[in-house]
């Protein structure tokens, strides 16, 4: 049984204080901090659990009256409200084996020290609040070798263990009969029906699911993986009944209440499906569905599953990482099959081809996950002084490398913004930073030159260990004339109107700890049109805590979905706005974009602020880059200025990193698998999507004439009649028969000559008079 247990009492709890409440070699506990390790500890009780009754009892109790209602369960001090009632009790029951994951049997993807017994449908109590199944924790070593199907009798003492009841301590275990898996129901699940939501051990909302505990249940919905973060590492992933649920303020202004109201109803509708081990780094094929784990077979979040089926507990996954919460367990190998790429029927099909959009001139935007050159080894600094944060080996930057200039051919973009680079940059390309890497990489493979990258003035741009770059195509763009590149520091931003009374010391924005990363921006000058399009690319700071304690900062999560260091974003994105209106490269050039990681959410306060000083989301409204605790989300933008926003042709976001799993990505670590890496592909070439936007640059308007065309006699000489000669004082051309004013001739012979002078001018005007 589960419930407010959060993670932290784990590591607060001290073994000596709870040494005489130790059950004998319990379920692996908790352990403290996010190392890999998988070995076994003991596991402390909760606080108010009883150790068992002496007195052994030869009746046969029912597994519902152990697991309890509402009615009957018992609360403790730390919170949890339905601990069985016969806790501490001795007791024997009888019932179906629903789940084998005894250790030290042939099934090596099934070892959680024990088994899981379910009541036979007669037997059951009627009452659909109460659970019929339980789970019989042996530890290493099994009393009886009990297999799926098996009618057994188990005699031992009830417990709570971190929220789910057991049955240990055991006397005896004996097999009745076999092969009786029909004798036992299996219990229906409609998560789309269910409002209800608890705590899990991390203190997140989770499915209220307490009356399955232990059983052999079946999903009605379709279920769709929303997240697959803890796939390498625990073989676990969450799936999601209904369409894929979007970050709060994607869509919806942040607000407390309405986010917790959102936060309670995916809880509601979600479960983990979780293999049969409680170990880390184990074969991905060990999860039912997933055999021959590879990045052609992995499955993308979208992929769906159809009833869904296993055993039902509540435990951890292995490690603080993945909390206490329901998990389903499958019982058999090939019970449950997912949708995927490989097999054709995905929902969500892996991109097969590079993106394409229209316009001659084409714009990305692209984080790059920590592209260093410099390894991260121990002992090891970048050139700006600070730890690596990319690769951890030769092996790995070659892999990551590899990886992203996939990414980039695809992408074929004239102009990139890249963010989170190694924060390293020099003039002459020598191979000996990131960006020229990347550059050198590039032109291997399309020819010398075709690739440039912008050296921005200065070694660093800015004091972080990542910044901001661009590479471009020289053929088609160039760095415009008479411009440098401009990087936005707090000095900077000091100038700039608004930030006037701004205490830069103890909030800076640009420059300081837990800050946004310095902008950088660049005018490039469009050979084709000769139009110059300022861009300014920009890493804001993230949603994490970053070591803020202080509760009453404006930058403190107000639980809104905004999380941490909004005000400090909003402060960048007015400083950026004011900066542009400056022209800081040199050039008076209304045509801009503001791209990259914004680290904001649609209807938050930044990309709101920029929305309202005349820039554009060229996203579609249901697009995403991102995926965060199973939420899909925008983080990085492409915005585009009222004067450039009527050349824009064409936009979208190229889904080849946020739906896969990072099994999938260019790291080694912990023993994983070479298997599961593509070189030749893109996919997962980071955890952000990058975006492509195409615009259509046409050559300014001139006010010079248009060449005159040349004179062309007739064909036939004209019949003419004489005419007398001009009276004195009087136009030739304006005599007629009837004599009169000499205006009318006059216009008409200054019209015939513009005519003839401006093939324009002939075209809209005199056509229509002299053709």
């Amino acid at each position: 049984m589960k419930k407010v247990l959060i993670a932290c009492a784990f590591a607060v709890f001290s073994f000596s204080a709870y040494a005489n409440r130790i059950t004998p070699v319990m379920f692996a506990s908790p352990e403290s901090g996010n190392s890999r390790s998988s070995a076994s500890v003991p596991v402390h009780l909760n606080a108010n659990s009883k150790m068992p009754e002496t007195s052994p009892t030869a009746e046969i109790t029912l597994i519902s009256a152990i697991q309890g209602t509402p009615d009957t369960q018992r609360s403790n001090s730390e919170g949890a409200t339905d601990l069985s009632p016969l806790e501490g009790q001795l007791v024997k029951i009888r019932g179906i084996v629903v789940g084998d994951f005894q250790q030290g049997d042939t099934d090596v993807a099934r070892n959680l020290s024990g088994f899981y017994v379910q009541e036979e449908s007669v037997d059951e109590d009627g009452d659909t609040r109460s659970s019929e199944g339980i789970f019989v924790y042996e530890g290493s070593t099994p009393m009886t070798d009990v297999d799926l199907g098996d009618q057994v009798e188990v005699h031992g003492t009830v417990v709570e263990n971190y929220g789910e009841t057991q049955l240990t301590s055991l006397l005896s275990v004996e097999v009745l009969s076999a092969n009786r898996l029909s004798a036992a129901t299996v219990a229906t699940i409609d998560l789309l029906a269910n409002d209800g939501a608890s705590r899990n051990g991390g203190g997140g909302y989770e499915a209220d699911l307490e009356a399955f505990e232990g059983m052999l249940v079946e999903f009605a919905n379709t279920l769709t993986i929303s997240e697959q973060y803890q796939l390498d590492r625990f073989n676990e992933i969450r799936l999601y009944a209904g369409p894929r649920p979007r970050a709060f303020s994607q869509n919806n202004p942040p607000d407390a209440a309405a986010l917790d109201i959102h936060l309670k109803t995916l809880a509601a509708r979600s479960v983990v499906y979780d293999d049969g081990l409680n170990e880390q780094n184990a074969e991905i094929a060990l999860l039912d569905g997933f055999a021959g784990y590879s990045e052609a077979s992995a499955k993308r979040l979208g992929d769906q599953v159809e009833r869904l089926t296993g055993v039902l507990d509540y435990k951890w996954g292995g490690n603080n990482a993945a909390a206490t919460t329901w998990r389903l367990r499958s019982v058999r190998n090939g019970d449950n099959s997912f949708t995927s790429d490989q097999a054709n029927n995905s929902p969500n099909t892996r991109p097969s081809y590079a993106p394409e959009v229209s316009g001659n001139v084409k714009v990305a935007s692209f984080n790059v996950l920590n592209f260093f050159k410099t390894v991260d080894v121990a002992g090891v600094s970048t050139a700006a002084g600070h730890d690596p944060r990319g690769a951890d080996s030769a092996a790995e930057f070659t892999r990551q490398k590899n990886k992203l200039v996939q990414g980039l051919l695809g992408l074929n973009a004239d102009v990139v913004g890249l963010i989170e680079l190694e924060n390293d940059f020099d003039p002459i390309n020598d191979n000996s930073t990131a960006l020229e890497l990347l550059v050198s990489a590039l032109n291997s493979v399309l020819g010398g030159g075709t690739y440039d990258y912008v050296y921005p003035g200065t070694q660093f741009v800015g004091g972080d260990a990542i910044a901001v770059g661009f590479i471009f195509k020289p053929g088609v763009v160039n760095v415009a004339a008479g411009t440098e590149p401009a990087m936005l520091n707090d000095t900077v931003a000091a100038t700039l109107e608004g930030f006037g009374g701004h205490d830069f010391v103890a909030n800076p924005v640009f420059d300081g700890v837990a800050s946004n990363r310095v902008s950088l921006a660049v005018s490039f000058a469009h050979l084709a049109s000769g139009q110059v399009i300022t861009i300014a690319a920009n890493h804001f700071k993230s949603k994490g805590r970053s070591g803020l304690t202080d509760l009453h900062s404006p930058d403190y999560d107000k639980s809104d979905g905004a999380g941490f260091w909004n005000q400090r974003r909003l402060q960048a994105a007015r400083a950026v706005a004011a900066w542009l209106d400056t022209e800081p490269t040199g050039v008076a050039s209304e045509k801009r974009i503001i791209l990259g990681d914004l680290n904001a959410y649609a209807m938050e306060d930044p990309i709101q602020y920029l929305l309202s000083q005349g820039y554009h989301n060229v996203e579609p409204v249901d697009a995403y880059s991102y995926v965060f605790d199973g939420q899909v989300g925008t983080l990085d933008y492409v915005l585009v200025s009222d004067a450039l926003s009527s050349t824009l042709e064409e936009s979208m976001v190229w889904n080849i990193n946020a739906d896969e799993a990072d099994a999938l990505d260019y790291n080694l670590d912990f023993g994983r698998s070479r298997a599961y890496f593509n070189a030749a592909s893109p996919v997962r070439s980071s955890d952000h999507d990058p975006l492509l936007v195409g615009f259509q640059l046409e050559p300014s308007p001139t006010a010079a004439p248009s060449p005159m065309p040349p004179p062309t006699a007739p064909a036939t000489p004209p019949t003419t009649t004489p005419v007398p000669a001009a009276e004195p004082g009087i136009d030739a051309e304006s005599q007629s028969k009837g004599g009169g004013s000499s205006g009318p001739a006059v216009l008409i012979l200054l019209t015939g000559l513009l005519c003839l002078r401006n093939g324009r001018f002939f075209a809209r005007y005199c056509a229509s008079r002299f053709g």
